[in-house]
């Protein structure tokens, strides 16, 4: 999404660059946050590395409910224009 304006980003309150949003085919948004859970490609020690995009459609994808639905999202700070 190019987002020149920052329309689309203020609507969503996207707070970083990436700030990931997973919506589903009716609009409302099930997803929203981090794409996984390795800020700076590293997890924790005996940690399983997640995608948490590719987890939600997954599910969405099988009928089922996604069962995470907000994590932080980290990145750098989205810079929005003046209005």
């Amino acid at each position: 999404l190019l987002d020149e304006t920052g329309e689309t980003g203020r609507k969503y309150q996207a707070k970083t660059t990436p700030h990931m949003f997973v919506i589903d085919k009716d609009g409302a948004i099930v997803y929203q946050g981090a794409i996984d859970n390795a800020p700076m490609g590293k997890v924790e020690a005996n940690v399983a590395n997640v995608n948490y995009v590719d987890q939600a459609l997954s599910l969405l994808l099988a009928g089922r409910p996604v069962s995470t639905t907000t994590t932080p999202p980290y990145g750098c700070s989205v810079k929005y224009p003046s209005p």
